[in-house]
C-alpha cells in the first residue's frame, strides 16, 4: 500500500510504500490496512500514524482529507508537523495561551480557533511521545 502526505506548500512523502495507516477522521480514528474499501473522508486536528518496516512514525497534522483507492492513501492537510519540527516546550506555551483566552470568553469564531488551536497542540505532542 502506498502513501501520500502533502500540505499546500509542502509535498511529505510520495506513494511511501506502508504496511498501516491511521488517520484522525472528523468521526473518529480510522485504521486502513491493504484492500481497505474505497474511502473519501474530512480529517480532525490529530496524529497521522503509518507503519513502515514493522515501525509506527507519526506526524501531526490539522483539517484535510484522506481518499483512499486500488491501494493508495491520500492525505492532503492544511497543516503537518513532523515530530523532529516540533519543540515541545512551544507547543506547551502555545497551548497554555490559548486555554487561557477561552477561559476569559471568546466570540464564537474565536472561541472555534483558539480551540483548534489546542488541538493541534495536543496533536503535536503525542506525535513526540
Amino acid at each position: 500500500m502506498h502513501l501520500t502526505l502533502a500540505t499546500p506548500v509542502k509535498k511529505f512523502f510520495e506513494k511511501l510504500e506502508v504496511e498501516e495507516v491511521l488517520v484522525p477522521a472528523d468521526k473518529g480514528e480510522i485504521n486502513i490496512l491493504e484492500g481497505h474499501a474505497p474511502l473519501l473522508t474530512t480529517l480532525t486536528e490529530g496524529v497521522l500514524s503509518y507503519k513502515v518496516n514493522g515501525e509506527f512514525k507519526k506526524i501531526a497534522i490539522s483539517w484535510g482529507y484522506c481518499e483512499v483507492s486500488a491501494g493508495d492513501v491520500q492525505i492532503l492537510a492544511e497543516i503537518a508537523v513532523a515530530p523532529e519540527n516540533i519543540v515541545e516546550s512551544e507547543v506547551k506555551e502555545e497551548i497554555k495561551v490559548a486555554e487561557k483566552l477561552i477561559e476569559d470568553g471568546l466570540e464564537p469564531e474565536e472561541l472555534d480557533e483558539k480551540l483548534s488551536q489546542v488541538r493541534q497542540g495536543r496533536a503535536k505532542l503525542e506525535a513526540i511521545h
